[in-house]
């Protein structure tokens, strides 16, 4: 069953598959507007944010999928290297905000 968010949360991997970074950040926007307590939303969104050189705003992000669901902070980001071979991303194995 899918709940409020996904629909926007698979636009934004869509647009990151396509390497539509503003786009994608648009999208899991309005799936954190749909459900905000969702720690996986938030994970993603710390990504794009960092990918785009907001690093302050990424570790926010990072810090609100902490606080929602506590296993994110053991999510290594090598997790993300989904997103890096399919979108040609480049995702620092320690980035300057964890």
């Amino acid at each position: 069953m899918s709940k409020a968010g996904d629909q926007e949360y698979n636009q934004a991997l869509d647009a990151v598959e396509a390497g539509k970074l503003s786009q994608a950040i648009h999208a899991v926007e309005a799936a954190l507007m749909s459900d905000a307590k969702d720690s996986g939303y938030w994970q993603l969104y710390s990504v794009l944010l960092s990918q785009v050189g907001r690093i302050e705003d990424a570790e926010k992000a990072k810090n609100k999928a902490v606080e929602k669901d506590s296993f994110c902070s053991k999510v290594p980001y090598q997790f993300f290297h989904y997103f890096s071979t399919t979108a040609s991303l480049q995702i620092e194995e320690d980035p300057v905000f964890i």
